[in-house]
């Protein structure tokens, strides 16, 4: 190219002058033809050859910045051109650009882009080599647009190569040039490194403790115990070191961003040299991994430069850019070498390496030539954003502990002090000497101990009462000489003996080697705040008794030993007293009474006895009454016990393990629980209130083994009294004539839950017997005549030769009660017996219970031989049960019985039971002399083996009172003499709603489906004959029998749709006999009575 050349400044427009003069002084001054500036360019123009210009470019170059250098080559090579074509400077060029870029630390980047140019310009090609040096207006040159795809790729510095795809528009004249780029990364984010972090954290705290070393074992001295020992101060320091280690992985990932920037050349200078001036603003999204904001948000900012060329080949740059993250720096210089290329012919004369020469010469360029320079774009175009997690996080402490021992002094310790010496025999070597008595010189120190326990107890009680504090008698044992003493307390006493251990310093002890000192005789304590007696073997007793606590406030027995004649602790209470006894981990052998407690006026007294072995030696138990009643609790006016009886072993011969009675309106609060029965007892357990009293009770968790000539429990309410209980997951497991036996009398009111209790042993007559007599009106609303009784989710798994459940109600009482999701699978003579009499009340639901042992006679039989005068006599549900076991196998008994006599009145639900087992009769209803009975059987499913009947109807006896029966949707599958029998003789009356029962399936009659016989004066009648079905194997469907002076009707709705079924029969559908009436259908056919239907 011509270096000298000479453009024409072509006329402008106003408003490109208008434009030109804001960024170019003194441009809108041009004017004229092309011609008229340069009068030799036409004869140039004219010479000039006319063929495309191919313009290219080599480039290579260097840039830096104080943290990254990197050095570059380049090439921008047409492919395709028109720039030229026409003999003017306009046309387009399409181009190819390869870049390959090498940085510091081996990071390669390479491009490789597409570009098109295109030039807007009215000049002749002579104007590249003839120009008159004017200054060129700002269009004379023409217009180029641009646009460009760069595939770029960078191969960084942690071997990760990232690839992205760059898009570009450019546009500009010769003193304005605008630029745009946008970014597009193809990669996903790479692991770039990792390394790792450990720190250490050190903490030191000092802590101070004493030590306490014997020297010696524990002595007696004075009125103390004590210990000579070493005391030790140390200082423990401990010191912590905490070490964190971290992994930590620093991941790559191409940004997507844009750039864009304006570019003006400097007016005047360009005629020698292009000094260009540019600004800009990028931005970059630096946020691939998440959100971030402050200094790891986007990168972006204004960027602005300069570019200098002395000559055409040579470009200095220098570039400041307001976020320094984009370069790593926040400027940036560089030199390019850029040598244009173009090996046709322009008219000038010169060839391809002449016009490189030319190149590196001062002279002014054409816009023209700009179409060669490379694309302006971020050159190793892919920007990475780099972040940092944190992958693995690991803690470890390691603790030191160094201890010092700071001081040491002896001392001594004082194990027990306001200690008075007991000892009846010699010196001890533990410092008890012999003892003496008082007037010997005895003071009741270690040196001078009593010989005797009273004038300890003497002496210990003055100084409680002058000190206001509790004084210790110790008791020295195992002398080989027993105590004769009537011990009587005058203050507040703790009694303790060689027997205890007392532990001293470094596990050394004082006394606990010796038996329990004997002691021929007793305690006595009156209106004493506190007493304890540890650890004695209390013998004869004083007036009979072990101890004897009147209106002591406190009172502690504790591991003694008891052979009183009488009790071995008696308790009194009386006045307005508060007061506590615990009694525990006693041995009691002979005596009456183990305990036995009695509170009067309103004192308020509150009872453990716990951890007790009461195993008694004499066979006293056979006396009437008031003989071996191991634990005796008897309340009177209006006071107050509360009784915890716990963890205790009963054994021997005794009569009664815990007797309670609740007088006058007296209140006990009764727990007996976790006990243990095993030997030869009259009653296990006996509760009763009396007297306008109030008792509650929970037996809970109790075992029973053993034999008891009467009852394993047993709980009575009586006169006015209110009883209620809880006897809950007891096991009954001895030998008993009733397990459980729950009575109320008179006016009483009694409530009484019996849950999860085990019946597993032998009961003489019923694991549980409930009687109520009240002589009170039968008043559902008045709470005091009335017995309630829950028997829920018990297990009937013994031997007996009565019931399981075994019930009578007598007088006027009231009794409600609830038999719930119980099972029997023991041996009985009937599961449950129910018996209302006289003019009582009895209301009875058995529901959800499993009856699956070996029943001799029935499994549930409720009856009433009542007096009708105050309405139902016994109102009953049995519902939900199952009857799988064998019934009657003695004597012709059933699954379910009803019997009503005399002039009762019984209403029964029989409902959605299921009878497998094997049976005489499934459900027996009977109805004898004056009696109403009003039964509902419905909804039963009866799938076992029955002898004689599933269903069996029986009314006897004369009278207007009647049987009425409504027995529908029950269904027959097993094996039968007779499905359901009907019954009515010696002038009873029998009403029956007989609908919708099935006897289908593979079930079998031996006689009759349906048998319905009436004889002797009595009136049977049957409605709503309807829907039944008999299906299964049968002699006959149904018979119906009328005999002597009998009345037997049967009739249905006489609607088809409800007509009975018959088949499978071996003779009749229906056989008739006798004089009867009615109508129904059968088979779909209308039947008249009499008549038989083969």
């Amino acid at each position: 190219m011509n270096f000298n050349m000479k453009p024409r400044i072509p006329r402008l427009t106003g408003s490109l002058l208008a434009l030109s003069s804001l960024l170019l002084t003194g441009l809108s001054s041009s004017a004229g033809t092309p011609s008229e500036k340069n009068p030799a360019a036409k004869e140039a123009l004219q010479t000039a050859p006319v063929h495309p210009m191919y313009l290219g470019m080599v480039s290579t170059g260097i840039k830096t910045n104080d943290s990254y250098t990197d050095g570059n080559f380049s090439i921008v090579a047409p492919i395709w051109s028109s720039l030229g074509a026409d003999s003017t400077l306009s046309g387009g060029l399409l181009f190819i650009e390869p870049y390959v870029s090498y940085g510091e630390g081996g990071e390669v980047a390479t491009s490789l882009g597409l570009g098109y140019r295109h030039l807007f310009g009215s000049q002749s090609v002579s104007a590249l080599t003839n120009h008159d040096g004017h200054q060129a207006g700002f269009f004379e040159e023409g217009v180029f647009v641009g646009a460009n795809m760069f595939v770029d790729m960078l191969d960084t510095e942690a071997n990760n190569q990232f690839w992205q795809l760059g898009v570009g528009l450019e546009a500009g004249t010769r003193y304005v040039e605008v630029r745009g780029n946008y970014y597009i990364p193809l990669s996903d984010k790479q692991l770039a490194d990792e390394f790792r972090t450990r720190e250490s954290f050190q903490s030191t705290s000092s802590q101070a403790h004493q030590s306490v070393t014997p020297l010696d074992n524990p002595t007696a001295a004075g009125n103390a115990i004590t210990q000579n020992a070493l005391y030790s101060t140390s200082v423990t320091t401990t010191t912590r070191t905490t070490t964190i280690e971290r992994l930590f992985r620093r991941y790559e990932e191409g940004m997507e961003g844009w750039d864009a920037e304006i570019a003006v050349l400097i007016p005047w200078l360009d005629r020698y040299m292009d000094v260009t001036l540019i600004g800009g603003y990028y931005s970059f999204d630096n946020q691939p991994f998440g959100p971030q904001s402050g200094g790891t948000g986007n990168v972006e900012g204004w960027k602005a430069g300069v570019q200098v060329r002395p000559v055409p080949a040579v470009l200095l740059s220098g570039t400041w850019y307001e976020d320094e993250r984009l370069t790593g720096s926040d400027w940036t210089v560089g030199m390019q070498l850029q040598v244009p290329f173009e090996a046709g012919d322009l008219g000038d004369g010169k060839n391809f390496w002449s016009r490189i020469g030319d190149s590196f010469k001062p002279r002014r360029r054409h816009l023209i030539e700009r179409l060669a320079e490379p694309v302006h774009r971020q050159n190793a175009a892919v920007k990475l954003a780099s972040s940092v997690e944190e992958e693995e996080t690991s803690t470890s402490t390691k603790v030191q502990r160094v201890t010092k021992v700071v001081s040491q002094r002896q001392g001594q310790v004082v194990l027990a002090d306001d200690v008075v010496f007991v000892n009846n025999g010699e010196a001890v070597g533990n410092g008890i000497q012999a003892g003496t008595s008082e007037q010997l010189g005895a003071n009741g120190t270690a040196e001078k101990p009593f010989d005797t326990i009273s004038e300890g107890a003497n002496l210990a009680g003055s100084n409680a009462n002058l000190h206001g504090k509790a004084w210790t008698v110790y008791t020295q044992g195992g002398t080989g000489f027993d105590y004769e003493d009537a011990v009587e307390l005058s203050g507040s006493t703790k009694f303790v003996s060689s027997f205890n251990t007392l532990t001293g310093v470094g596990g050394r002890t004082f006394g606990g080697n010796t038996e329990r000192p004997v002691l021929y005789g007793g305690f006595y304590a009156q209106d004493i705040p506190f007493v304890q007696v540890t650890g004695y073997d209390i013998r004869e007793g004083l007036d009979g008794a072990g101890i004897i606590a009147r209106n002591v406030q406190d009172l502690v027995v504790t591991q003694n030993h008891f052979s009183a004649y009488g009790a071995g602790v008696y308790i009194e209470t009386e006045c307005d007293i508060d007061a506590t006894a615990s009694i525990r981990e006693n041995s009691f052998f002979t005596g009456e009474h183990g305990v036995k407690v009695e509170t009067y006026g309103r004192s308020n007294l509150t009872l453990l006895v716990d951890n007790n072995d009461f195993a008694f030696e004499s066979p006293l138990l056979r006396k009437a009454s008031g003989a071996m009643q191991v634990i005796m609790l008897d309340t009177y006016d209006r006071s107050t016990l509360t009784s915890v009886i716990s963890g205790n072993n009963f054994s021997g011969f005794i009569h009664t393990a815990v007797e309670a009675n609740s007088y006058d309106r007296s209140t006990q609060d009764l727990t007996i629980v976790d006990n243990v029965l095993d030997g030869y007892f009259f009653n296990g357990f006996r509760v009763t209130s009396y007297c306008r009293s109030t008792l509650d009770t929970n037996i809970e968790g109790n075992t029973l083994l053993g034999y008891y000539e009467q009852d394993g429990i047993e709980l009575d309410g009586r006169d006015r009294s209110r009883f209620t209980g809880l006897v809950k997951a007891n096991n009954f497991a001895g030998e008993f004539e009733d397990g459980l036996d729950i009575d109320k009398t008179e006016r009483a009111f009694l409530d009484v839950d019996v849950e999860e209790n085990i019946f597993s042993g032998f009961f003489s007559d019923s694991m549980i017997e409930l009687t109520g007599n009240g002589d009170r009106a039968c008043d559902p609303t008045e709470e005091k005549a009335r017995m309630v009784v829950d028997v829920v989710n018990n297990m009937f798994s013994g031997d007996t030769q009565g019931r399981g459940i075994d019930i009578d109600n007598y007088d006027r009482n009231r009794m409600e009660l609830t038999v719930v999701g119980n099972t029997f699978s023991g041996e009985f003579d009937q599961a449950l017996d129910a018996g209302q009499n006289d003019s009582s009340q009895l209301v009875i639901d058995v529901t959800n219970n499993i009856l699956s042992g070996d029943f001799d006679s029935n499994g549930i039989r409720f009856t009433s031989n009542g007096i009708k005068s105050h309405g139902v006599l016994l109102d009953g549900t049995i519902e939900n049960n199952v009857l799988s076991g064998a019934f009657g196998s003695v004597e012709a008994g059933a699954g379910i019985e009803l019997q009503s006599n005399d002039t009762s009145l019984m209403n029964v639900t029989i409902d959605n039971n299921q009878l497998s087992g094997v049976f005489y009769n499934g459900i027996n209803v009977l109805r004898d002399e004056y009696s109403s009975l009003n039964v509902d059987v419905t909804n039963n499913l009866l799938s076992g083996a029955f002898e004689y009947a599933g269903i069996n109807l029986d009314a006897d006896g004369t009278g207007s009172n009647k049987l009425n029966a409504t027995v529908t949707g029950n269904v027959l599958t097993g094996s039968f003499a007779r499905g359901i029998t009907m019954d009515s003789y010696n002038g009873a009356k029998l009403d029956v709603e007989l609908s919708n029962n099935q006897l289908i399936g593979d079930s079998t009659y031996a006689t009759y489906g349906i048998y319905i016989r009436s004889s002797n004066s009595s009136v049977l009648t049957v409605t709503q004959f309807d829907g039944n079905t008999i299906s299964g194997a049968s002699q006959t469907g149904i018979r119906i029998r009328r005999n002597n002076t009998s009345t037997l009707s049967v009739n249905g709705t006489l609607d088809e749709a409800s007509s009975n079924h018959v088949s499978n029969e071996n003779t009749e559908k229906v056989e008739n006999t006798g004089s009867t009436s009615g109508q129904f259908y059968l088979n779909g056919q209308l039947v008249t009575l009499p008549t038989t239907v083969p």
